[in-house]
């Protein structure tokens, strides 16, 4: 099994009224052209067309790769975010980085419902 495993040292929280999408990115560097990123992503209004297809589930991009409804579990505690995606486990670590974890928690929630446990 491949991992990819990064602190984190830049967080954005989107809540995209116009548009209608929850969105987290997370990096290792708060360059504009981190070495690893993630971006989290979902659409909180889908169309009808979204929601026949796989457009109205969390969408994933790392590193240029990416993939919808592809990701069953995430675990977060207070350090650590764990979970895996077509047979890659991420692990990203969060020990340094000062961030409002409640509202980091709430979007996480907001785009992958009951599939994160936060312990």
């Amino acid at each position: 099994m491949f991992e990819i495993n990064f602190k984190v040292k830049n967080i954005s929280i989107t809540d995209n009224k116009e548009d209608m999408y929850y969105m987290v990115s997370l990096a290792d560097s708060k360059d504009s052209n981190p070495s690893n990123y993630l971006i989290f992503q979902k659409t909180y209004d889908p169309d009808e067309l979204e929601e026949e297809s796989e457009l109205s589930e969390p969408y994933i991009e790392c590193n240029g790769e990416s993939c919808y409804n592809c990701c069953n579990l995430l675990t977060f505690n207070k350090d650590e975010l764990q979970f895996e995606v077509k047979g890659t486990k991420f692990s990203l670590l969060f020990n340094d980085m000062e961030f409002n974890r409640k509202e980091f928690i709430e979007m996480m929630k907001n785009i992958f419902d009951s599939r994160l446990i936060v312990s």
